[in-house]
Parts: C-alpha cells; structure tokens; sequence
C-alpha cells in the first residue's frame, strides 16, 4: 500500500549488454560508479561488462555503442 509521501518520480529498467557491445553512461551528479570509480557531473564512460545493468542513481544511459570490427582488408 502506498503512503500519502511516496511518489513515483521515474521507473528505471535494466538494460543487456551484448557481445561486441556497450553502454555510454553519464554521471548528473558525482558518484562511484559499480566498480567504485569516482565519477563527477558530466563526465561519460562505457560499460562493456555482457549481461544486464541497472544504471544506478544519478547515472543515465545516453546509447549502446556497436563494436567495429577491424580487418585486414
């Protein structure tokens, strides 16, 4: 049951990692990140780790960025 000071301000869902893939995430406040990296507003980075992630407070999830595979050809 809901109490009168409980608001819903956003619902975050888990997004997959993929093989040859990652995520470019970034920080709205300072933070550490999963790894306990410091983090400070703005900033950006990846997370290639597979599977699933759950952006924590204060950390948005700008795209997936798609690997290149880079040949000899």
């Amino acid at each position: 049951m809901e109490r009168v000071e409980v608001a819903v301000h956003s619902v975050v869902k888990s997004r997959v990692v993929r093989e040859g893939c990652a995520l470019r995430l970034r920080a709205t406040m300072e933070l550490k990140d999963h790894k306990g990296v410091k983090r400070v507003s703005g900033e950006r980075w990846l997370v290639r780790e597979e599977g699933h992630y759950l952006p924590r407070l204060f950390e948005v999830v700008e795209d997936v960025v798609k690997g290149v595979v880079i040949t000899h050809k």
